[in-house]
């Protein structure tokens, strides 16, 4: 085996895993779009970014407590920038449901 056949064999591995990462994030962006979908999908996320405190400040005076509150807040603007970026319609209708504790599903 010489080096251009290693070289040939890296990239295409490289492809391949190129690929299998943007078959997964496809894979990702349906589910959003599947979970936006319905007002009790929208109800979960609201309330996952809620409990991230994505709407809230992370201030405290103690540093591990602010540290923490980053850190969920970092989930929940993942999760938000999952949905801004699957289906952003479904997020101008999430705001619109919930943003002033609006009506829960029944």
């Amino acid at each position: 085996m010489s080096e251009f056949d290693d070289i040939e064999d890296q990239e295409e591995r490289q492809r391949e895993a190129d690929r299998l990462r943007a078959l997964r994030t496809e894979k990702l962006r349906d589910a959003y779009c599947w979970l936006m979908a319905d007002k009790r999908g929208r109800l979960l996320m609201w309330s996952w970014l809620e409990m991230c405190r994505v709407f809230a400040l992370s201030f405290s005076e103690s540093a591990g407590e602010m540290a923490f509150r980053e850190g969920n807040r970092n989930v929940g603007l993942t999760l938000m920038n999952g949905v801004l970026d699957a289906c952003p319609e479904q997020w101008a209708v999430m705001s619109s449901e919930f943003r002033n504790g609006g009506e829960v599903p029944a």
